[in-house]
């Protein structure tokens, strides 16, 4: 798990996994200046949906703009 400023690697532990996603995730949208709260999953699930949704327009209009470009090479 990683962001600009840190990046972190910890065995796969259920309890250490959320502590850790947690105090990541209430740092950053604390400095937001967001609610740092946790939710409970019906409502992440919830207000989730449309983004998710989003996300996957936008993945089919990316897979369909790059269609064109599938057998041709990068000049990277």
């Amino acid at each position: 798990m990683e962001d600009s400023s840190v990046a972190l690697l910890f065995p796969p532990e259920m309890e250490r996994y959320l502590s850790v996603v947690k105090s990541v995730f209430v740092r950053g949208i604390a400095l937001r200046g967001g609610k740092a709260e946790w939710r409970p999953p019906q409502q992440r699930h919830a207000e989730g949906a449309p983004l998710i949704e989003a996300t996957m327009e936008k993945w089919q209009q990316f897979q369909q703009e790059g269609a064109n470009y599938a057998g041709e090479s990068s000049a990277r």
